[in-house]
């Protein structure tokens, strides 16, 4: 038990003869087999970078609206939401303007009006921010 132990924290995978000759097989330590095809160098490695590219490739567009009682109310739109989690970017910027908020399919909604710093937290994350 001890081994076992100390084999997790050294490594998730570790290396079982491959059954057949064009993968490689894996066995988890929680008992999954994995195989990774031979002729995929990169098959099932995470990319560091992607998320960033993905990111700025996206043009999101700042405006504020006046709402019910003359509030304002910062509008965020344009995510792409297969690429973005809409509903973290929220929760981030919920949390650094101490505001609250909304989010939308596609857009993020914060009381207030925080048009300059929510560019300015959008650009620090890596999104493209229109002008």
């Amino acid at each position: 038990m001890t081994r076992f132990r100390r084999l997790h924290f050294r490594s998730f995978f570790r290396r079982v003869p491959a059954s057949a000759a064009a993968a490689t097989t894996f066995l988890r330590l929680d008992g999954v087999r994995e195989s990774v095809s031979e002729d995929d160098d990169f098959g099932g490695i995470d990319v560091p970078g992607m998320e960033d590219i993905a990111r700025a490739e996206q043009t999101l567009t700042v405006h504020v609206e006046r709402r019910t009682y003359d509030k304002p109310v910062t509008v965020v739109e344009g995510f792409d939401p297969d690429v973005t989690d809409v509903g973290d970017v929220a929760t981030t910027l919920k949390k650094r303007l101490g505001a609250g908020g909304t989010t939308k399919e596609t857009s993020v909604e914060v009381q207030g009006d925080h048009e300059d710093r929510v560019k300015d937290i959008l650009e620090a994350e890596g999104f493209a921010v229109e002008a």
